[in-house]
């Protein structure tokens, strides 16, 4: 097949679409994907709050213990925790 100006042009980009909305139908297709996604994976309801905004914490901790070696450490570096 002898190569044209024409030809180069046309298969620069692959072929041309065979119906005549098919870019709009492709966008629409993948962004329905994405908002299935975007459903399925939000409503798992995974997630839960420590604390709401309006309450008042007013002690929530936990110990914890340190090796000897670490506390050893800690105390060669004076004023640093008192």
């Amino acid at each position: 097949m002898p190569y044209t100006k024409m030809s180069l042009c046309s298969s620069k980009y692959g072929p041309m679409p065979r119906f005549q909305y098919q870019r709009v139908f492709t966008r629409g297709i993948l962004i329905l994907g994405v908002l299935t996604v975007v459903y399925f994976g939000t409503k798992d309801g995974r997630e839960f709050s420590l604390a709401k905004q309006k309450e008042v914490i007013h002690h929530r901790a936990q110990d914890i213990v340190c090796s000897d070696d670490y506390k050893a450490e800690l105390e060669s570096f004076p004023g640093l925790f008192t």
